[in-house]
């Protein structure tokens, strides 16, 4: 098990914060009604694999549901790149959610989380 820091990181919407700061209310509709898309991408020593496609099947997943992300495949390589800062050498697998809008909350959340690859 690696002990890199990249696994106590996340992005939402853009920031990167420490995992423990990300936070979504229990109850949040989207987790209770599966409203959401993922992609999941192998990072292998800072390098991905297919990265802008995963990004691109991310935002056509998300819209197929009628959850529209208002970014780009290349803000969400952006964001990837502030991720990937934290350890540029690091094997992971890059978790990217979307979940949409609901109830008191405007606008989709889009997070990426680092766990590490399973073996």
């Amino acid at each position: 098990m690696s002990d890199s820091q990249i696994f106590d990181h996340v992005i939402v919407n853009g920031r990167l914060m420490p995992a423990e700061e990300a936070q979504t209310p229990l109850f949040n509709q989207a987790f209770l009604s599966s409203y959401g898309v993922y992609e999941t991408v192998k990072i292998d020593r800072g390098r991905p694999f297919y990265l802008e496609e995963h990004m691109q099947r991310l935002i056509n997943s998300a819209d197929s549901i009628e959850i529209t992300l208002d970014v780009t495949v290349d803000t969400l390589c952006q964001w990837f790149s502030r991720l990937i800062e934290v350890d540029p050498q690091a094997t992971w697998s890059l978790r990217a959610l979307a979940l949409g809008p609901v109830g008191n909350v405007p606008h989709p959340i889009i997070g990426f989380q680092a766990p590490p690859l399973s073996t």
